[in-house]
């Protein structure tokens, strides 16, 4: 086991490796992951992931994404149902992707995968807390936004209809964790093969559009290492968190 907060050594078939420059005490971000990736990012990842959470303050409402060890079940449904075959634009990436994820393109297919579990518990975390049987009212009256990340309840397959979706939602498909994050990822990626964007006004979700009048209160690092609270757009929760995602650095 290698411990993120005291940077030890991981010995491996008798060759030690210095994972120190892996020490995440809350903020600290990981400087040299790009060296190590194949091996010990991966097996690393959902630890990483869940401390940048713990930090923002989302690590106990978001452990269905992640917990400290281990990928929670929307992870692991995640990490084993995303393939480029299903989701060619989300593994290609965006513009706005690599602009806020440097590293993208020397990303893995596993890295990638383990990036949209990270972002989808921001994205779910700014919709519902990550609560699978989240409700609220929508525009219309009869209207409701429900589950992990708001779909429209009872029509979700309505979205995915035109030809450009690979995979479609099905009505119900928000009443389960699994099933709304299944029908997200389709949402998703046809928005991706549309618009060529993960953030565009067009977004099926309000916190990927940038026009959400909400705000969430996020920690803010200050140069000289103190920290502040501030209140942000729900646009950028999510752009900032990717930017601080240490395996985009």
């Amino acid at each position: 086991m290698i411990s993120l907060t005291t940077g030890t050594t991981l010995a491996a078939e008798g060759q030690a490796v210095c994972v120190g420059c892996l020490a995440l005490p809350k903020d600290t971000l990981v400087t040299n992951v790009q060296t190590t990736r194949n091996a010990v990012a991966n097996s690393l990842a959902p630890q990483i992931l869940y401390e940048r959470m713990e930090y923002l303050g989302i690590d106990r409402a978001c452990r269905n994404f992640s917990g400290p060890t281990e990928y929670g079940p929307i992870g692991k449904y995640m990490m084993k149902s995303m393939t480029p075959e299903k989701y060619p634009s989300m593994f290609e990436g965006t513009p706005d992707i690599k602009e806020n994820c440097p590293a993208w393109d020397s990303f893995t297919d596993e890295d990638k995968k383990s990036f949209y579990v990270y972002v989808f518990a921001h994205f779910s975390f700014a919709e519902s807390s990550c609560r699978p049987n989240a409700i609220a009212p929508g525009l219309r009256k009869g209207d409701y936004a429900a589950g992990l990340y708001g779909l429209h309840k009872n029509r979700e397959d309505y979205y995915t209809r035109p030809k450009r979706y690979l995979n479609k939602c099905l009505k119900g498909d928000s009443s389960n964790g699994l099933n709304s994050t299944r029908c997200t990822l389709a949402l998703v990626e046809g928005q991706m093969s549309g618009r060529d964007a993960l953030f565009t006004p067009s977004a099926h979700f309000e916190p990927l559009t940038g026009t959400s009048p909400r705000h969430l209160k996020m920690q803010i690092l200050r140069s000289n290492g103190a920290t502040r609270y501030a209140e942000v757009p729900l646009k950028t929760f999510i752009k900032t968190s990717i930017q601080k995602y240490p395996l985009c650095k």
